[in-house]
């Protein structure tokens, strides 16, 4: 080896499979945060009532959102259950997302075109 590293960026998920599996790899998190959460479910108004949604979304509730913490995505979204995952991080610090407008995307962008080049 010649000191080489690669980075890359994917999903924690993803990533904690890989190493799981034996890859070498080291998950880090940018200083100001992770910025996704992926844990959101919604239903166009109007569409809740109709059979096959609420049929999907009782899927949802009762067995997916289970079946990818305790697989996947182990964060607390239960008041009473709690999922681990081998070599999954536990202190994620997520992002403020609140002040994501257009200006601090332009911000950003620039800071980027000038700190990488």
């Amino acid at each position: 080896m010649q000191g080489e590293a690669a980075i890359g960026l994917a999903m924690t998920a993803q990533t904690v499979t890989e190493i799981n599996k034996g890859a070498p790899l080291q998950i880090l998190f940018f200083p100001e945060g992770s910025p996704f959460s992926l844990y959101s479910y919604a239903i166009v108004a109007g569409k809740e009532t109709r059979p096959e949604v609420k049929a999907v979304f009782d899927y949802f509730y009762t067995n997916l959102v289970e079946e990818d913490k305790a697989a996947f995505f182990p964060e607390k979204i239960f008041k009473d259950k709690d999922f681990t995952i081998t070599n999954y991080p536990t202190n994620i610090r997520y992002a403020d997302m609140s002040n994501n407008t257009a200006e601090i995307k332009a911000e950003l962008t620039a800071r980027w075109e000038t700190e990488i080049g």
